[in-house]
């Protein structure tokens, strides 16, 4: 079997073939749709206090076989993810002012370690309390250190990419290969819309800090005059 780029050993393939005919993997359901649409609008994962993300979740029918499927994957991801996240660094790395923002703050193999972690984690299948605040958390300092939104969905493009490729080239049953992809992209999805919302939380409570900053300094200036 061709490989891509070095990227999967014999056992990776295995691993991922097994979704073909494991009796829970997605192509042993796919036969039968509307059982199949039923099941997953049954069991939209849901976390308990979040009624809006709840909404969100079942907006992209964000399932628990979808959170199954991704823990089954995992071993893959783990197996390569020095791979995964020298792809995404090579792309990073080509733009001149990502690459000035790493070296200001940080340095590319610690943030190098810091994503494999963060994909592993995406891969743990685990949308709870503390997934939610580490994906803000990450938006925060993101903002923090001057990264544009239009950066951080780039790079996540990226990653969204390689892992279609992978699945595309080494997952042969159309059935299986087509739930992989949807599972995964709608964890990235998730991902984006938690990290972009905190974004626009962040420029609110800035252009509000800005507001009180002048409306002060008007103040100030008023009082000054006044006593003048």
């Amino acid at each position: 079997m061709r490989r891509i780029r070095g990227f999967l050993c014999s056992e990776t393939i295995t691993h991922i073939s097994t979704f073909n005919n494991n009796v829970d993997s997605p192509a042993s359901h796919s036969l039968d749709l509307k059982h199949q649409s039923k099941s997953a609008e049954e069991s939209f994962h849901k976390l308990e206090g979040h009624d809006e993300l709840n909404e969100q979740m079942r907006m992209i029918d964000l399932s628990e076989s979808d959170l199954n499927l991704l823990r089954r994957v995992k071993p893959s991801v783990e197996q390569n993810i020095d791979y995964i996240t020298d792809q995404i660094y090579n792309s990073v790395l080509g733009v001149d002012k990502l690459e000035a923002i790493i070296l200001e703050h940080s340095s590319i193999e610690r943030l190098k370690t810091t994503l494999r972690e963060h994909i592993i984690e995406i891969f743990d299948g685990k949308v709870d309390e503390e997934y939610i605040a580490k994906r803000l958390k990450i938006a925060n300092i993101h903002k923090r250190v001057g990264l544009e939104p239009k950066w951080y969905l780039s790079s996540f493009q990226n990653l969204q990419n390689v892992f279609i490729q992978v699945i595309y080239k080494e997952t042969h049953d159309d059935n299986a290969r087509l739930q992989i992809v949807q599972t995964v992209t709608k964890l990235l999805n998730l991902e984006q819309q938690l990290v972009l919302e905190e974004y626009e939380k962040e420029n609110v409570k800035e252009k509000e800090r800005q507001y009180l900053l002048v409306k002060n300094e008007l103040k100030q200036k008023i009082a000054e005059f006044s006593s003048e």
